[in-house]
């Protein structure tokens, strides 16, 4: 196992699903090594961590998952060239940040390293996931529009989905609840301003598309 993680710690970089650069440079080597061999460990296990957080946090668990493999392809020790960290490719400035300001109000935010923990990316993952749909987009009333604006905002922000609509987040709001579930995708799938969220959403919708399937096969 350690012949293993020394392997994938010495290779520089590495391309995740989304295309997004994957570097393990600029952390203490014995540490990361030590995380990929836990990390190694668990890879079977992956996604049902992120299924258990989805259904502990009150998110669906098909989205879950295929945020989960279009971000990192569930690999626990992927950073971005932004410098997203884990499963659910998480910042510490941004969606930790928010995370904690709203659902765990005056508490100081954790070390960085627990994003490497996969148990805890996803509960983070998810619980910002459940921050877009409950705060940021709560008043779009259709739970398939939801959906559509909520991968969009996972990526871009939910700033930059509300403007896809009207300049004013209220007027947008009214915007989307006026038209139909495919004019809401088509508009951020072609007049999204971040040419990476349209790209990102029809890459989630597909990831989303094979878990039903093969969710469908499996009850069957």
């Amino acid at each position: 196992m350690k012949s293993v993680a020394l392997f994938i710690v010495s290779t520089a970089f590495a391309i995740a699903d989304n295309g997004f650069l994957i570097k393990n440079d600029g952390f203490d080597t014995n540490k990361v090594i030590e995380r990929v061999e836990k990390a190694s460990l668990l890879s079977s296990e992956l996604e049902k961590v992120v299924e258990e957080a989805a259904l502990r946090g009150g998110v669906d668990a098909l989205l879950a998952l295929s945020i989960a493999k279009v971000e990192s392809n569930f690999n626990p020790m992927a950073v971005s060239s932004s410098n997203a960290l884990g499963i659910m490719q998480l910042k510490m400035d941004t969606a930790v940040k928010d995370i904690y300001e709203t659902i765990y109000p005056k508490t100081a935010l954790p070390p960085v390293e627990i994003l490497f923990d996969p148990k805890e990316n996803a509960k983070l993952g998810v619980a910002y996931l459940w921050l877009i749909q409950n705060k940021y987009l709560k008043d779009i009333e259709d739970k398939e529009k939801l959906e559509y604006c909520t991968i969009a905002a996972y990526n871009a922000g939910a700033g930059t989905v509300l403007r896809t609509f009207h300049e004013d987040k209220i007027e947008a709001t009214k915007v989307i609840n006026a038209l139909s579930a495919s004019e809401v995708l088509h508009k951020l799938m072609h007049d999204m301003q971040s040419e990476q969220g349209k790209r990102y959403v029809a890459k989630v919708l597909e990831a989303k598309k094979k878990y039903r399937k093969n969710f469908i096969a499996y009850k069957e």
